[in-house]
């Protein structure tokens, strides 16, 4: 959560103005390889329910500086 602000700021998104209080679920590693940017989302096992939880895992990263492409997901 410490990320979330950062993740769109990074990325000229405007903030949204609260953070998720909705859910997002998966297995812990599942979500650091997610915001690690090892994994594509379409790859791991998290779900996000609510507007805000879904639209922060398109742009969710730990790194600092500048974000990087992503991953593309397995397969394509």
């Amino acid at each position: 959560m410490r990320t979330f602000g950062f993740s769109f700021s990074a990325k000229d998104i405007p903030v949204p103005g609260a953070p998720p209080q909705t859910r997002i679920s998966g297995p812990a590693l599942d979500f650091c390889l997610l915001v690690t940017q090892r994994r594509h989302r379409d790859d791991l096992a998290i779900t996000a329910v609510g507007d805000t939880a879904r639209q922060w895992l398109t742009v969710a990263q730990a790194p600092a500086g500048t974000p990087g492409a992503g991953r593309a997901p397995i397969g394509s």
